[in-house]
């Protein structure tokens, strides 16, 4: 009898400290979401109408409306450019685009943070440069160091005066050198 007793005592007291853990756990996610607050930002609205004022004004209106922060770099975005707007309980996304379309600024939003910056130029056409390097008399001239300017792209002319260089950008200069010889550029 005694040992029954203490066995659904026991079966009872287990139940009671699951009950108690799940009622914990329930009371904790509970209070947590009582406690968080609509922090995405991307969601945030301003109200902005202005004539003919700075970049710097808007982003220093937005700032002052939202939880944003712009990161950019002053040597890159024309902060004084000069806009119009009118903007009534819009998305900062909406007015960032107004702002910036048609220029060679874009921006990226993360987290609380906007970063502006410039877009980025399409890659250049590259192309392969082969050819022949000769002396007035048409003879070749073997182990000629051509480089593409600027750069440490190069080959060496081989025991034909033949050459080849790949992945050169189209607006590229050549620059021919061999001991003895003049250095030319084409």
């Amino acid at each position: 009898m005694k040992k029954k007793l203490s066995e659904n005592y026991f079966g009872t007291t287990k139940q009671l400290f699951r009950k108690m853990r799940t009622t914990c756990l329930m009371l904790m996610v509970f209070a947590s979401s009582l406690f968080s607050a609509n922090v995405n930002s991307q969601v945030a609205k301003v109200s902005i109408s202005a004539r003919n004022v700075n970049i710097s004004s808007v982003i220093d209106a937005i700032e002052s409306q939202t939880d944003y922060l712009f990161v950019y770099n002053k040597s890159e975005i024309d902060l004084n450019r000069k806009v119009d707007v009118d903007a009534k309980n819009q998305s900062v996304a909406e007015v960032l685009s107004g702002i910036f379309n048609n220029t060679n600024v874009v921006y990226a939003m993360e987290g609380t943070n906007i970063m502006l910056m410039q877009k980025s130029e399409p890659p250049q056409q590259q192309k392969t440069v082969s050819g022949k390097v000769t002396d007035q008399t048409g003879s070749a001239i073997p182990g000629v160091s051509v480089v593409v300017k600027g750069t440490v792209t190069g080959t060496i002319t081989d025991a034909n005066g033949n050459y080849s260089l790949s992945g050169i950008p189209e607006d590229a200069t050549l620059k021919f050198s061999f001991i003895g010889l003049k250095t030319q550029e084409v």
